[in-house]
This record gives C-alpha cells, structure tokens and sequence, in this order.
C-alpha cells in the first residue's frame, strides 16, 4: 500500500501522499451502562441514556424516530480517539460524535392490544439494554490517522478510545515501548524491499498477507505520550496497530473481510489510501 510492494515486485518507493483512515467503528452494548452516566439538566453536558423503559400508543404504531424520541433523552456520544506515534510528544486526536441509534440495534420488544367496542387498540414498546446489539459504524467523513512513514516514524501506534465527558481537564502521561525498522534499511529514495522483512513479506493465495518483523532489522524504543482530556471520561480501553498488519484479512465470494483490531471494548478497521 505504502510502498507499491506485490508478489512479482519485490521492492518499492514510498509514496507520501497515502494516509491511514479508521474505516469504522463498533461499539460493545455492554458499554451502553459506562458510558450513559453523565446526566445533567444541561442536555448538553449530559450523555444520553433511556428516559422511558417503556411507551405506549393508542390508534396506531410509532415509528422508530417516534421511540427514539419518547424512550431516550436527546444528545450523542462523544467518541475521542487517541493515536500515540514516536514523532509526536502529545497523543493526535480525533473526535466522533455518535447517537445511540448510530451506534446499537435497541431490539425493541413490541406488543399490541387488539381494539373492541369499547376500547382502542394499543401499542406497548419495551427497551432493555441487556437486548442491545451493535452495528458497525462507518464515518460520513473519514476519520484520518495521518501518513506512516516508517523510515521515520516506529512500526506500531498505539490507540486509546474514551467517550468524552464534560468536566475538569486533566494531564496524563504513558510511556510507550515501540519497534524502529534501522536506517541502514532504506536507501536514499525511500525505497524498500520485502527481503529486509520490515514488513510485508508473504503472500497467501494472492489475496491474504501475513506478515513479520525481523527483529536484526529494528531497535526497541520508549516514547512518553502526553494526553490531556476531561477526567471523568469514559475509558473503553487500547489497542496497539502494526505497519505490517494487511488491511483485508481475505477475500471470499467477492467480499473483502476487513483487519480488525480490538480494546476489550470497542471493535475498529483500518483502511488507506
């Protein structure tokens, strides 16, 4: 992708104008009850979460808006991602803001009184978080991650995902342990070969790419990340991304499976371009 690398070309230049993107996101249900417990008479420091566990309607259904409205209080989620490079002093970072319909299939429970003579037909609705599922979420406007370069910059980033809440802000430092592909790997173009295994190195099938690091081609490094965010932010875990990692996994029946990656609590892939 970065270096134009393919079974019957074994060396490229790398191309600086490519940049990685977070392709989507999938958030666990169970996170619904960590992530829902800012609430506030100021909607807008509040998160949202369930007003009404239950509704009713004589005459006629409601529509999924409808319920919307009526069971849950107004607002989204605030999704920070935070990447952590070697270039950098202080964590990149990327805000998403998410509706809970965006994020989770409510798998509403629904019945219905017949009507008579004597009375109209009613329409009941129960939500349960325990009945949550999750949808996979794709950006409306790519969420980009920057170019990698690795003649510069280690083989692995690190990401941090919260869901952001109002309130004081505080500083955090980590210190991350990372992997540096040796100068002595690249010429004076850029360019690179798939023998230096500092990345790309096999091909199964033509479709899948697995991959390796020698490690007689890299250094160990350490980098302290600075982070500033709001204290009572919800934490949803890390998760740590590989250069050499593919972006499809296979190929099957004409669909691509995506590479994922997970912090416990949220599922994302990577794409470039």
């Amino acid at each position: 992708m970065y270096y134009g690398i393919t079974p019957q070309k074994q060396t490229g230049n790398l191309n600086k104008s490519v940049s990685e993107y977070i392709s989507f996101i999938e958030i666990n249900p169970k996170s619904y009850f960590s992530i829902s417990e800012q609430r506030d008479n100021n909607l807008f420091n509040s998160d949202p979460y369930i007003k009404n566990n239950s509704v009713s309607q004589e005459k006629r259904g409601l529509s999924a808006d409808e319920l919307l409205d009526r069971m849950w209080t107004k607002g989204a989620y605030n999704v920070r991602v935070e990447v952590s490079t070697s270039l950098e002093e202080q964590a990149y970072v990327v805000l998403i803001p998410l509706t809970p319909d965006q994020i989770w299939n409510f798998n509403i429970e629904s019945s219905r009184r017949h009507s008579t003579w004597f009375r109209h037909s009613k329409y009941t609705y129960k939500i349960d978080p325990n009945r949550f599922t999750s949808k996979k979420v794709f950006p409306d406007n790519m969420v980009s991650l920057g170019k990698w370069d690795i003649s510069e910059e280690a083989l692995f980033r690190y990401v941090k995902i919260c869901e952001e809440d109002v309130s004081q802000e505080r500083t955090e430092v980590e210190t991350y342990d990372m992997s540096k592909a040796l100068k002595e790997n690249f010429n004076g173009t850029g360019k690179v070969g798939v023998g230096l295994n500092v990345g790309i190195v096999k091909v199964d099938g033509g479709n899948t790419w697995s991959t390796t690091v020698d490690k007689s081609t890299t250094e160990k490094i350490t980098k302290s990340i600075t982070t500033k965010r709001s204290e009572t932010s919800d934490f949803l875990g890390k998760g740590r991304i590989y250069f050499y990692d593919p972006i499809v996994d296979d190929i099957k029946s004409g669909a691509c499976h995506l590479h994922t990656y997970s912090t416990g609590s949220v599922t994302f892939g990577i794409t470039a371009k």
